[in-house]
């Protein structure tokens, strides 16, 4: 049976499947003997997707005081926010219990008013970083060392301004990197070494402003090439032809921007693949790698009879609607989450060796059937952090659910209006970007929190210095006024090293709009149907059907490469 509904609200037509259908009666509870189905989403995979988002802050990142020792932190909750702030060393203590928060359902209250009671109370970790080093400024990130201003990013040293890299060193203002070393302005990159201004690469050693590379040396302006060395602009020179162009390389802004404008030239010239999937059977999506039927799925690996996710990492398998997340298993709108995770839903940052949990948030450690818990850490049959026997808790969570059946809630990701952050502060508004007015009015919180600016003298960005010999240390006194969003910022001590070592110009844009410049050059979460421009084969590709590139399906593009 297929159903073809629409979305309440965006109003779009989504499908259904048999295999849905399937899915949402493996992943329901059993309760004494009886199953209670999850009931199909009444909202488009998009409007799913932005609704787990508004409880995710990846990036806004503020100083406030723990509400337990009272010290200075960083926290991904602003000083005006009214929720229990802990430090992580404070959160992870044995000073305090989840349990004592623990409260009755209230059946007069949705819920959502239920949970969000909870949640205002129990104290919550003010950073999801761990196993850090000199590296207190990065949010959702694990075992960092001397590293600064990171998100999602793990196992990194001297990594500062990035995005989801793993197994880095010396990197700086990249994202979607792995095992790789001494990388600036570089996407999607793997086993790459000195490289800057460039994207998908693979195992490749000095390359500039190219893209598409696999197995790659001293490289320039190139695209769409295998296992070449002493290439600029996709033509084969001398070694002293590269060594003089080097020698003579000079990256200032001017300079920075021409190349990239002569470097887009050639790559318009270059058949590109409908996707990026490699080593996968029957996917669709992006960025795919080891995964074995999966649909509509980005930025995953290891995944086998997955839907609907994004940045999926390590072994999964009948995983839909879910978001960061590695080594789970019959999982449904999960936002954060793994390590030997099963049969779970509605659930964010559930963590090792967890199962049978609903509805609950930051629980792990091998705890199971929880409905409606926060925090919890090696405990089972609880509801709102309240302990109960096997017996007493089938019968009230069957109870439940039959309330939020009849409250609209059950089947449905967590209501935004109770997410502690703003719109605007959440993972959302970079995906589904809104005003301030469109989000208050679809019914999302926003922040007006500022943060204080700093009072340091302020240099406008047409100020600094084209080259970056003539900038001195008295830059670090200072702040730089963004040319985009007119915000100011600073300017580290390591990272002015990092930018005289491999002579950069200094960046004219604040962090958070570098990154958005970044995330602009990587293609859309969405599939287009449209022909490949060669043997007019169909074919599902990020490429919109009105870009400019040249795309063609598997086949037709390995030849033209290879």
């Amino acid at each position: 049976m297929k159903l073809s509904p629409t979305c309440k609200n965006c109003s779009k037509t989504y499908t259904i499947e048999d295999e849905d259908l399937l899915f949402y009666e493996k992943i329901s509870p059993t309760l004494n003997g009886k199953t209670h189905i999850i009931s199909p989403p009444t909202l488009c995979p998009d409007c799913r997707l932005q609704r787990k988002m508004t409880f995710r802050n990846e990036r806004s990142i503020y100083k406030r005081v723990c509400n337990k020792c009272q010290k200075s932190i960083i926290s991904i909750y602003s000083p005006e926010n009214p929720y229990n702030i802990y430090c992580s060393k404070c959160w992870w203590s044995d000073a305090w219990s989840p349990l004592d928060y623990g409260r009755d359902f209230d059946f007069n209250k949705t819920f959502a008013e239920n949970f969000s009671q909870l949640w205002k109370e129990i104290p919550c970790i003010g950073l999801w970083l761990m196993k850090d080093q000199n590296s207190e400024y990065n949010n959702c990130c694990y075992d960092l060392k001397d590293s600064y201003m990171n998100f999602c990013s793990d196992m990194g040293e001297n990594i500062f301004y990035n995005y989801i890299v793993e197994f880095c060193k010396d990197m700086t203002d990249c994202a979607y990197a792995q095992k790789s070393e001494i990388c600036y302005e570089c996407i999607d990159v793997t086993g790459a070494y000195q490289c800057f201004f460039s994207q998908d690469l693979e195992n490749c050693q000095d390359c500039y402003f190219s893209s598409d590379l696999i197995g790659c040396r001293k490289c320039f302006g190139c695209h769409g090439l295998r296992h070449k060395e002493g290439y600029i602009f996709n033509k084969k020179v001398s070694d002293q032809e590269w060594d003089t162009f080097m020698k003579m390389l000079r990256l200032t802004r001017k300079n920075i921007q021409h190349y990239k404008n002569e470097s887009k030239k050639v790559y318009l010239t270059v058949p590109k693949k409908a996707a990026h999937i490699s080593q996968c059977a029957d996917c669709t999506g992006d960025y795919l790698r080891n995964c074995n039927n999966c649909k509509n799925c980005f930025d995953h690996t290891g995944g086998e009879d997955n839907k609907n996710v994004i940045y999926g990492i390590m072994k999964s398998n009948n995983v839909h609607d879910s978001y960061a997340f590695g080594d789970l298993q019959w999982a449904y709108d999960i936002f954060g989450g793994g390590i030997g995770v099963s049969t779970v839903a509605f659930c964010h940052f559930i963590l090792e060796n967890t199962s049978d949990v609903y509805y609950s948030i930051f629980c792990q450690q091998k705890s199971n059937n929880l409905f409606g818990c926060m925090g919890l850490r090696q405990k089972q049959y609880c509801i709102l952090n309240k302990q109960y026997n096997k017996e007493e808790y089938e019968i009230l969570v069957a109870r439940i659910i039959e309330h939020m059946k009849k409250t609209g809630e059950w089947g449905e990701s967590f209501s935004p209006s109770i997410s502690p952050y703003g719109y605007n502060e959440s993972h959302a508004q970079e995906c589904f970007p809104l005003t301030k007015e469109e989000a208050l009015e679809k019914g999302y919180r926003w922040s007006d929190y500022e943060i204080p600016t700093s009072q340091a003298q302020t240099l406008k960005s047409n100020e600094l210095a084209e080259d970056i010999h003539d900038i001195s240390d008295e830059i670090l006194t200072k702040a730089i006024e963004c040319e985009i969003t007119k915000k100011p910022f600073k300017i580290t001590k390591q990272e002015l090293e990092f930018y005289r070592n491999f002579g950069l110009s200094l960046p004219r844009r604040h962090p958070d709009q570098r990154h958005h410049d970044r995330m602009s050059l990587r293609n859309p979460r969405k599939l287009f149907e449209r022909n490949c421009m060669r043997c007019s084969t169909p074919i599902q590709t990020t490429y919109s059907p009105d870009r400019p590139e040249i795309v063609y399906c598997e086949k037709c593009y390995l030849e033209a490469v290879y």
